[in-house]
């Protein structure tokens, strides 16, 4: 129901298989509120299966998938959910349900204030989630040849040793993105970069490199990612990458002009199907996408009003604790914006935000402070998530409201959460 999760210990990427071996037993828990709820630590380190159980049979699983994101300066803490499916003869009978509900208190239980899937349409909302904003690719056409316009800049295939640098790289460029995935080095595009044959690096990442000699983009094709395959079967006249990354407008216009011929690179050497475009997903406030305006392109938003990318708030108040480093940034970069106290209602959860000058603090509300002498906003739960995630503007939020909102609330709620363009890069996807 999810798009698909391979948590198993052989994950097959660009042609490499890796082997995840580990001898010592993991830990196996019952749901205490559903005791035919069984929950799993996979050997992968990356997750926890989460099935039910009939006569000794698992019939219904998901898995959830601890992640941190960023959002802006901040990171949070999200649980992600993949592989939710139930098997064919056992459907209709609301075990999937029964799944979902224990991962989600599963969830609650830890320190995730925030939990994210890309799902069907028309299923995920009864569970909270709610659709958090387009897809965002672009679109070059193919050339024939890989020569690099900038002079001084020049391409070549990825290496075991560049690894160090491209995690730099990508962390510097997603610092102050929404969405992105804090890598470590159990992530699954630097783990294939460590497994990965030579052959394969030279199929699978290339490299832009400055006058200086150091790496300042690259690009990995991604065959083999669940998401790049899902994306490569919807757009089969496209070549897709998995993830192009530029520190600055120089390297991102290399990177382009090496993408615009890695398909055309392939046919010659590997005889594949020549497709006449690449497709590269991304947000569109990269140097990537700036680039790109530069030359022939297609910059698209894909908007569905059901499933693809949903969130569900897990803990408002941890989320929005989690969120202080950016929210604060935020504030302190408005102009003319009001400072006090208002109390945030979301839910069960009465959250107190202080604003002054140079600090912002969120706390959960005393109960001395009552609504007849704080401001007070309610706010839903999907509220929050399209908010923290950047999915949509306060003023979307609050338009429709049958209790009106005092002017400076409304400016110092638009300062705190402008809208952005959240993105999880296609080999975090989970």
């Amino acid at each position: 129901m999810t798009q698909r999760y391979r948590p198993a210990r052989l994950q097959r990427m660009a042609g490499s298989v890796i082997v995840m071996r580990d001898p010592i037993p993991h830990p196996i828990e019952n749901d205490p509120a559903d005791p035919d709820i069984r929950c799993t630590a996979e050997p992968d380190g990356r997750s926890v299966r989460v099935e039910l159980m009939i006569r000794g049979r698992s019939v219904s699983r998901c898995w959830i998938v601890p992640q941190r994101i960023r959002i802006g300066r901040a990171v949070v803490r999200m649980d992600g959910i993949g592989g939710v499916g139930t098997d064919a003869r056992y459907r209709r009978r609301g075990y999937a349900r029964r799944v979902l509900d224990a991962a989600q208190r599963r969830m609650r239980q830890g320190d995730a204030g925030l939990s994210m899937l890309y799902g069907i349409p028309d299923f995920y909302e009864r569970y909270g989630y709610v659709q958090v904003g387009p897809e965002h690719s672009l679109t070059i056409p193919a050339r024939e040849t890989a020569s690099v316009t900038i002079e001084g800049w020049s391409c070549r295939p990825g290496t075991a040793a560049d690894l160090d640098a491209l995690a730099d790289l990508y962390s510097a460029v997603t610092e102050d993105a929404v969405g992105a995935a804090v890598r470590t080095d159990a992530s699954l595009a630097w783990r294939w970069m460590r497994n990965a044959s030579d052959e394969d690096l030279r199929k699978g990442c290339c490299v832009a490199v400055g006058p200086g000699g150091d790496v300042r983009g690259y690009a990995l094709l991604g065959a083999g990612f669940w998401a790049v395959d899902v994306l490569q079967r919807e757009h089969p006249r496209d070549r897709v990458l998995a993830e192009v990354i530029a520190a600055d407008p120089e390297a991102a216009s290399a990177m382009l002009d090496r993408c615009a011929a890695v398909q055309a690179m392939e046919r010659r050497t590997d005889g594949e199907r020549y497709r006449p475009r690449v497709l590269i997903p991304g947000p569109p406030d990269t140097f990537i996408a700036r680039a790109a305006l530069r030359r022939d392109a297609v910059i698209q938003q894909s908007h569905t009003a059901s499933g693809g990318s949903m969130a569900c708030v897990l803990n408002a108040t941890q989320l929005l604790q989690q969120l202080v480093p950016e929210l604060q940034l935020r504030l302190r970069n408005a102009r003319r914006v009001w400072r006090g106290r208002i109390i945030l209602q979301i839910g069960e959860e009465r959250i107190q935000l202080r604003s002054t000058r140079d600090r912002l603090q969120m706390e959960p509300a005393p109960a001395e402070a009552s609504h007849r002498c704080v401001p007070a906003v309610s706010l839903t739960h999907a509220e929050i998530a399209l908010l923290a995630l950047g999915a949509t503007s306060p003023d979307f939020v609050l338009w429709k409201r049958d209790d009106p909102i005092d002017r400076d609330i409304q400016d110092l709620l638009a300062a705190l959460f402008p809208q952005r363009h959240p993105h999880m890069h296609l080999p975090d996807r989970y």
